[in-house]
């Protein structure tokens, strides 16, 4: 998700200031965003129903880059109201709602898988005693969560962009 949002974080420092140097985070994103699709691809092999999300996955990242595109070209040829006009429509921000909905289904997924299907059980029995409602989160003193790195790959993590040549 992090490279979604730095896509749209420079398409809205162009827009609002139209000064290209604004775009650096949006042009990192474009460069990275297939790279992490495909290790999402990679990573879950193995995992038919997180297959069968992905196609969906990358049809949502592509509407929302079109998007994300036509705001900086509607900014160039016509100007700052124009670009003003099509953000108001919430067309942008409908599509990020939906890829943020689609990336959670997919990370929820995973955690439960990780977990064998206990998500469902609620905290485990020392967090119970605690009243820790939110250990299915995380709750590495018990042991009874498990972060499953496919999670942080979902969220499209900063770090690694620094890994790319």
């Amino acid at each position: 998700m992090s490279l979604a949002k730095d896509a749209e974080t420079g398409q809205r420092g162009y827009l609002i200031t139209g000064e290209t140097s604004y775009l650096e985070p949006y042009n990192i994103a474009l460069a990275n965003i297939d790279k992490q699709v495909k290790t999402l691809e990679q990573l879950t092999a193995d995992n038919p129903a997180q297959q069968a999300r992905i196609p969906a996955l990358k049809n949502r990242i592509a509407d929302r880059l079109k998007i994300l595109q036509e705001g900086l070209a509607l900014r160039k040829e016509n100007g700052f109201e124009a670009a003003r006009e099509m953000i108001l429509t919430g067309r942008g921000k409908d599509e990020m709602d939906e890829l943020r909905r689609q990336i959670d289904e997919m990370v929820q997924s995973s955690e439960a898988t990780a977990r064998g299907g206990l998500a469902t059980l609620g905290p485990c029995i020392q967090c119970r005693g605690l009243k820790q409602p939110n250990c299915r989160s995380f709750c590495p003193g018990h042991g009874c969560s498990i972060y499953f790195p496919v999670s942080s790959l979902l969220a499209f993590p900063r770090h690694s962009r620094s890994r790319d040549p």
